[in-house]
């Protein structure tokens, strides 16, 4: 079976491989059929995986040192490979897909399918006869006009009977037709096929309409409805979950004017599901005496959020950026109870997130500028994709992240990022920022933390506080006067 290999890192990124072997070695090897020079990739030396075709498909190996990693999960034994798998091998690459492949060209249709109906062999053309005998007479096909002729005579006498028939018909009046399935019980309780009623039987009689039209009974259709077009499962998640989008907004105690600020999502009872950053910052408002809420346009509900936790892998890496964005997930306590909640992607859904996967995203994009009546926050929806899923130990099992490629509105924190389901897979969390030289370009590179579906669960059942702790309120900005993006 033909394989592909896409370089996805490493001093070879971007070049591909096609070979149809049932057994290679890909490493640091020399002896190694997709080979990576230590000299460029340094954490290539003495790796190495082994590649087999078997029975049930392909599997792959750690044939050499260190670990190798099948989509960010260590490889222990032989592990089945899937088409699109992204095999890592080492912690700092390179990385390669595998790739299932056609053959090039496709096989020729075998003698058998080619051959005409009859199993009798064709006889060669031998030329006139010696006797001046035309073709016909040495088993040539035989002029095939005499069976045109009937064919086409049968299907003239075909159509005129229909228009005898059909003008029988019109000389009579309307006729009403019952589908054959249908039968109506008698006085004998024999079934007949149903008829009109007569005017005497104490029944209208049934109208008769002009041949233009057709006679139904009340319950029957007289045409069926015209086929739809399939709805795009993206527009059905956005229309199930603006319900469960809300904006977070705080309002300032003097004036009573309301900032727009953040999203998050109801996920049950009295809990909404943020990032760890928009409820430290709702703390820090909540401490200058600010009241913050939760607006949902399609619902009208407005209700006060009144505590706010964060994960605890979050507050433990404090001062650790690159850690805590592995567990910036906030939930939110809101007085009353939601309207409606959003699904949360299941334990098996999780397991299988994996690179090109699409995403999307329900935010709610705002300016910064204080809420009117006239303010539109209903959530935007903006599709992507899984770049990349990078994890933290223990491998597997450990924090994940997904970097995701999505045009995003601004300031959208906390928004839930769902899969083709519409089910809650992760909360977007920040941005990339540009490359250097790419300073204002737009960004389309996000960080979205993968839900901890264990420890959500255990707040949702029982308000389990070993896990979700209050933040810790950084020291408040000078001349701070209206909210901030976290």
């Amino acid at each position: 079976m033909a394989v592909g290999i896409i370089i996805l890192s490493g001093a070879r990124q971007g070049e591909r491989l096609e070979f149809d072997f049932a057994e290679f070695r890909a490493g640091g090897v020399r002896a190694c059929q997709v080979f990576f020079d230590p000299q460029f990739d340094p954490g290539v030396s003495g790796r190495e995986a082994l590649f087999r075709l078997g029975d049930d498909g392909w599997c792959v190996k750690n044939a050499g040192g260190g670990e190798l990693l099948v989509n960010d999960r260590v490889v222990r034994g032989s592990t089945r490979l899937r088409s699109g798998d992204v095999v890592r091998l080492s912690p700092s690459g390179p990385d390669f897909s595998f790739n299932l492949l056609a053959r090039l060209s496709a096989p020729t249709a075998s003698a058998a399918s080619a051959a005409p109906l009859s199993t009798a062999p064709a006889k060669p053309d031998a030329g006139p006869g010696r006797d001046g005998d035309p073709p016909s007479a040495r088993g040539a096909p035989r002029d095939p006009t005499r069976k045109q002729w009937a064919i086409a005579l049968l299907v003239v006498g075909v159509l005129v009977a229909v228009l005898l028939a059909g003008g029988r018909a019109w000389r009579g009046g309307a006729v009403a037709v019952v589908p054959r399935s249908k039968a109506t019980n008698n006085a004998d309780g024999d079934k007949s096929p149903a008829r009109p009623r007569k005017s005497g039987d104490g029944v209208p009689a049934k109208r008769v309409v002009p041949r233009t039209q057709t006679t139904v009974d009340d319950e029957e259709e007289a045409t069926s409805p015209p086929p739809t077009a399939p709805q795009d499962p993206w527009d059905v998640a956005r229309d199930e979950l603006r319900a469960c989008v809300f904006l977070l907004a705080v309002e300032e105690p003097k004036t009573q004017a309301q900032w727009p600020f953040a999203t998050a999502t109801a996920v049950g009872g009295e809990t909404l599901l943020t990032s760890a950053t928009v409820a430290v910052e709702l703390a820090r408002f909540r401490q200058r005496g600010w009241k913050p809420w939760a607006m949902n346009q399609k619902t009208g509900a407005k209700i006060e959020v009144i505590d706010q936790r964060v994960h605890v892998g979050f507050e433990r890496a404090r001062g650790q950026p690159e850690l805590q964005i592995y567990a910036d997930l906030g939930v939110l306590t809101v007085a009353a109870k939601c309207p409606q909640s959003a699904d949360l992607a299941s334990a098996a859904e999780l397991d299988e997130l994996d690179r090109g996967q699409p995403l999307a995203c329900l935010g709610i994009g705002h300016d910064g500028q204080p809420l009117s009546r006239f303010q539109n926050y209903a959530p935007e929806l903006a599709r992507g994709k899984v770049f990349v899923i990078t994890s933290l130990p223990p491998s597997p099992g450990g924090p994940r992240l997904l970097h995701v490629r999505m045009p995003l509105p601004v300031k959208v924190y906390g928004a839930p990022v769902v899969n083709e389901a519409g089910r809650v897979v992760g909360v977007f969390a920040e941005s990339a920022p540009p490359p250097a030289d790419q300073a204002g370009a737009e960004l389309k590179l996000h960080y979205v933390p993968i839900i901890d579906l264990p420890l959500v669960r255990a707040w949702l059942d029982r308000r389990d506080d070993a896990w979700w702790l209050p933040p810790t309120v950084p020291p408040e900005p000078a001349n701070e006067t209206k909210p901030a993006a976290p």
